[in-house]
């Protein structure tokens, strides 16, 4: 994963999850402090999942996110999960240096690398657009267990890359007005500890400030989730590339056909019966992607 960082949190550790020492990324520091939270806490979805994962934390400065997606291709890895990015709509919104880093993507995933990418939360979503990663997308389960498109999560077609929609799939995101949605372990006063501290649900966690626990999700959960499941598919059939990995996550994840998708700069698209623009395929179902993989 790259992200913010990841802090020693004892729920790691009871647990006796594989987590290796923290990587720096060009430009990042205090590799025992994970001080925004958002890492630390997307990196439990994916102990969820797949809770004998080997995993390392790259931690990067978002001045140079290249430069930590590319410390995280030469680890070597069968899966790089990534909740961040920017929103990119049109191609005369597209840098240079988006342009570097969606050469850095396509060459990760030629070298047979996974990478999964957020969707968005409401935004364009970039590199979560990019066509060969898996987009992550956001689908609400009700205390009932009825799905929905999140209305927190973006869903869109690509400007920039024709024929792509985003996302491909989903994997479980709350709802607005800040997706407070599951409960993980985050750095005691973290950033994200403060800002989602008391006040009742959904407009806070109802937790104190500094304990070290944080109600949240959006497709930042998403792409962790589904990461984990690509790393299940890949324990199960090591000589899938990622092409055929995206393939068998988008064939057996549940449709979804009720609710909404979210977008800032306009109206977000419904969720119908089969593939859409709202939840792609659907939620992401780990057992029906492993069972056709060994199949495979």
């Amino acid at each position: 994963m790259t992200d913010s960082g990841h802090f020693a949190h004892p729920f790691f550790s009871a647990r006796g999850y594989r987590v290796r020492p923290v990587e720096l990324g060009p430009g990042a520091t205090a590799p025992a402090d994970d001080e925004s939270g958002h890492g630390t806490a997307e990196s439990a979805n994916i102990f969820a999942i797949a809770p004998d994962v080997d995993f390392t934390m790259v931690k990067m400065s978002f001045f140079n996110s290249i430069g930590a997606f590319n410390r995280a291709v030469t680890l070597n890895p069968h899966v790089i999960s990534n909740s961040w990015g920017s929103s990119r709509r049109r191609a005369s919104e597209f840098s240079a240096a988006d342009q570097a880093l969606s050469a850095a993507i396509a060459v990760a995933v030629a070298s047979g690398i996974t990478v999964v990418f957020s969707a968005g939360n409401g935004h364009f979503g970039f590199p979560g657009q990019h066509p060969d990663v898996i987009s992550a997308g956001g689908v609400f389960m009700s205390p009932e267990g009825a799905l929905s498109a999140s209305d927190y999560s973006s869903g869109f077609a690509s400007e920039i890359f024709p024929g792509r929609n985003s996302p491909d799939l989903c994997g479980l995101v709350g709802m607005r007005p800040k997706a407070a949605y599951i409960m993980l372990p985050v750095q005691p006063n973290d950033d994200i500890d403060r800002d989602l501290a008391g006040n009742n649900h959904p407009d806070g966690d109802e937790t104190l400030a500094d304990d070290g626990w944080a109600a949240i999700s959006g497709t930042s959960a998403a792409a962790p989730q589904i990461a984990g499941v690509c790393a299940l598919v890949k324990q199960a059939a090591p000589q899938l590339n990622p092409a055929q990995v995206r393939s068998i996550l988008r064939s057996t994840a549940r449709d979804v056909a009720a609710g909404r998708c979210y977008l800032k700069d306009g109206m977000g698209h419904f969720a119908v019966p089969g593939p859409d623009l709202a939840t792609g395929t659907g939620l992401v179902d780990a057992q029906a992607a492993v069972t056709a993989a060994r199949q495979q």
